[in-house]
């Protein structure tokens, strides 16, 4: 093979990597678009798992509702969802969530699950727990809502909105300190979520309080997607 030809196949083999190369960073890009689980972080994008169940067999005692829970509507389908505040796959499904109770279709137990690269979600957790604390459940909503629907999200965005629902520094503070009534449930949220294998957010359950059929939500899917996962826990 003279060097003029060997120069030609260094050059198509050079390009057939490219292309490969450049194949594997599309579909790359094409599943994160369509992925919805936050689990490590880039700019917030979260690197997406398969869909797919969490890997270990549900605790329903962990999937009922607990005394400190935080529920908005009623019904005997529950939606139970671990979630993060900064977590822009939440966000999205936000929305989602809110139109399943307002159309009766489920009552809403929210969780926290704040992951660790997200340096203020614990934080604004806590506050939200303290402000479930003093002021009752409608508050916690009223909150949560507040904070998926801010732009941007800082430890002061947290006690502003918090202060905004007619808690005091004093409160707050309290809240935040280790120890506190508010980190403790935070805490037991995310030993819970521990338990069922849920590792990225949002991870949500549908729950039959009285067949006790089980549907895992994997991230943030669509609304009609959701809806017809109702069917196999009715």
């Amino acid at each position: 093979m003279n060097k003029e030809e060997n120069n030609t196949n260094n050059m198509i083999t050079a390009f057939a990597v490219l292309i490969a190369i450049g194949a594997v960073f599309f579909a790359g890009v094409m599943y994160a678009r369509g992925g919805n689980v936050a689990v490590a972080p880039p700019t917030d994008g979260g690197v997406v798992p398969p869909p797919g169940p969490p890997p270990v067999t549900p605790d329903l005692d962990v999937l009922m509702v607990q005394s400190n829970d935080a529920v908005r509507g009623s019904g005997d389908i529950l939606l139970i969802e671990y979630s993060d505040y900064e977590c822009s796959f939440c966000k999205r499904f936000h929305p989602t969530a809110q139109a399943l109770v307002d159309s009766g279709e489920v009552a809403w137990v929210y969780r926290h699950l704040p992951l660790p690269f997200h340096v203020t979600a614990k934080d604004g957790a806590a506050v939200g727990e303290c402000v479930k604390e003093h002021k009752g459940n409608e508050a916690f909503w009223t909150y949560t809502d507040k904070v998926f629907a801010a732009s941007a999200l800082d430890l002061e965005t947290y006690k502003s909105l918090a202060r905004d629902g007619g808690l005091s520094d004093a409160q707050i503070d309290t809240c935040l300190a280790a120890g506190s009534d508010a980190q403790k449930a935070v805490e037991q949220h995310m030993n819970d979520a521990q338990k069922m294998g849920v590792n990225g957010t949002p991870g949500s359950f549908l729950v039959n309080t009285k067949t006790k059929a089980v549907e895992s939500i994997p991230g943030a899917l669509p609304l009609e997607q959701v809806r017809s996962m109702l069917e196999s826990v009715q």
